[in-house]
This record gives structure tokens, C-alpha cells and sequence, in this order.
């Protein structure tokens, strides 16, 4: 491919309607691309822009602030998952904890049957009424957070964490990798389902 992977990508979203289109069509489809691919250094450049992008046509108020929180969850969910899928333990943690403390996000409502087995005081909980639960969106990856947190816990009693590291791109050969584009590219293009390794 000509362009990288993340130019392409970006390109998806280089107009607001394009940015609108990319998020309520295509964003399945990014992020198979780059988890089925492997190619996180890649996804971080897009989710570093798209982030930009979110900022700018927020402040020059192109976005509703219902537009401009769900995007922006769905940059941070799309962040996190590469960390994740890299190994890079240390900032997802960080970057995991210092979200969490952003309560000027969209939130995820369930019925208050949840509390059935969520905690009312539980730092995920936003909100609540006498309707529904409002949760901060990294409740879709605590699993996550706390295996994570295990991994570095292990890692730091140098106990062998070989067999807990994702599988690199560099596994892959050329072929695969266009392979796996060229297949979720043409499901994009026909508006067919798409299964990869993603967490939500």
C-alpha cells in the first residue's frame, strides 16, 4: 500500500461529514483493520488525529456536545484497546486512571437492576436516578484494568509474563496483512459484518 494505513484512515474523516460518517459507519471497520493487522503504532496515529479532529470541530461548534462525547468515547475505548493489544501495561494503566476521572463523558445507562450486581458507590457509577444508572464508559473494560493490573504485579516479582504478551505484527507475513485488509475492506464497502479480537 502506497499511503500507511493511518493516512488512509484519517483521510476517512478529513471533513466534518466524512469525521460523522467514519464514526456512525466505518468505526467497526477501523478498528478490525487495525487490531486484525496488529498494526497499534498505526491506530494510535489515527486516534491521536481523529482526537484533534474532535477538539476542532467541537470548539467551532460543528459538533453537539452528544456528538462530541460519543466520539470522544469511542477514541478513548479504540486507545485503550491498542495499549492493550501492545503490551504497553504502564500507560494503559495511566492513561485508564487518569480518564476514570473525567466525569464530562457519555455515559453507559442500564436499569437499576444492575445494581444487582454493580456497586452503587463504585467509582464507574456517574450518576443515578430513579430510572436508570448512568456508568462511565471504562466500566466496558475494568476486566481489562484488573488483569492488566495482575500482569504488572507479576511482572514486577519477575515472574515470566512471555506467555501473557500479545502477538506482534511482525508475525504476520505481507500477505497475511493485505489478506486481512483487503477482506475488511470489501465488508466495509458492502456493509457486511466483521469479526476480529476486539474487547466491546
Amino acid at each position: 500500500m502506497k499511503l500507511t494505513l493511518a493516512t488512509q484512515i484519517v483521510d476517512l474523516g478529513d471533513s466534518l461529514a466524512k469525521f460523522k460518517t467514519l464514526f456512525s459507519r466505518y468505526w467497526i471497520y477501523v478498528r478490525a483493520i487495525v487490531i486484525s493487522t496488529r498494526s497499534y503504532d498505526d491506530g494510535l496515529i489515527v486516534v491521536e488525529k481523529l482526537e484533534k479532529l474532535n477538539e476542532i470541530y467541537k470548539k467551532d461548534n460543528y459538533l453537539s456536545e452528544t456528538e462530541y462525547r460519543k466520539f470522544q468515547t469511542d477514541i478513548i475505548l479504540f486507545k485503550l484497546e491498542l495499549l492493550d493489544k501492545k503490551d504497553d501495561w504502564d500507560e494503559f494503566i495511566h492513561f485508564f486512571e487518569q480518564t476514570l476521572q473525567n466525569r464530562n463523558v457519555h455515559t453507559l445507562t442500564y436499569h437499576p437492576a444492575v445494581f444487582a450486581y454493580v456497586d452503587p458507590k463504585s467509582h464507574y457509577v456517574v450518576r443515578f436516578d430513579t430510572q436508570y444508572i448512568y456508568m462511565h464508559p471504562l466500566y466496558l473494560l475494568d476486566h481489562r484494568y484488573q488483569l492488566i493490573k495482575k500482569k504488572i504485579d507479576r511482572r514486577s516479582k519477575n515472574k515470566k509474563i512471555n506467555n501473557l504478551q500479545h502477538k506482534l505484527k511482525s508475525d504476520l507475513s505481507e500477505e497475511e496483512i493485505q489478506s486481512r485488509f483487503s477482506t475488511i475492506m470489501k465488508a466495509a464497502e458492502e456493509g457486511q459484518r466483521v469479526y476480529f479480537s476486539g474487547y466491546y
